[in-house]
Formats: C-alpha cells, sequence, structure tokens
C-alpha cells in the first residue's frame, strides 16, 4: 500500500489535475529525458528509442505505465480524496 501525505493530495483536486500531464512531462525533460506527446500521453525512450507510455485520463490523472515490454501498471483512483 501507498500511503500519501496530505501536501501529496493536493496534485489530486480535481482543479490540479488537468495541469499533471504537463507538470510531469516538465520533470521529466528537467532530468535531462526525452519526452514526446503522443495522443494525450507522454513517451519516454530508452536507449534503444523502445518507447515507455505514460497515458492519463480525460480528468488528468495517470492512468497506466506501459513498459516497451508490454507490462503495463494501471493505476485506478477511489475518488475518496
Amino acid at each position: 500500500m501507498i500511503v500519501l501525505r496530505s501536501e501529496q493530495l493536493d496534485v489530486f483536486r480535481a482543479d490540479n489535475r488537468k495541469k499533471l500531464p504537463e507538470s510531469i512531462r516538465r520533470a521529466l525533460v528537467k532530468k535531462g529525458l526525452r519526452v514526446e506527446q503522443q495522443d494525450g500521453a507522454l513517451v519516454l525512450r530508452d536507449s534503444r528509442q523502445q518507447p515507455t507510455r505514460l497515458t492519463f485520463a480525460p480528468d488528468g490523472l495517470p492512468e497506466s505505465i506501459v513498459r516497451p515490454s508490454g507490462l503495463a501498471y494501471r493505476f485506478e483512483f477511489d475518488g475518496s480524496h
């Protein structure tokens, strides 16, 4: 189980959700990663140019991470915060 601090929960407030994909993109670029935007997803490429996709739900929350191997991590939010 992942536990979030109250200041981290601010990111998930409805008014901040739409800004989340761009905030994540800027943070990744700041770390020196090359990030492309494709069909509403953020795409990062490894040294072999294989893509990892970070997709977002219409409200801006992360929806999934799909690795080059096809392994997918899906996120679900219960809306309780």
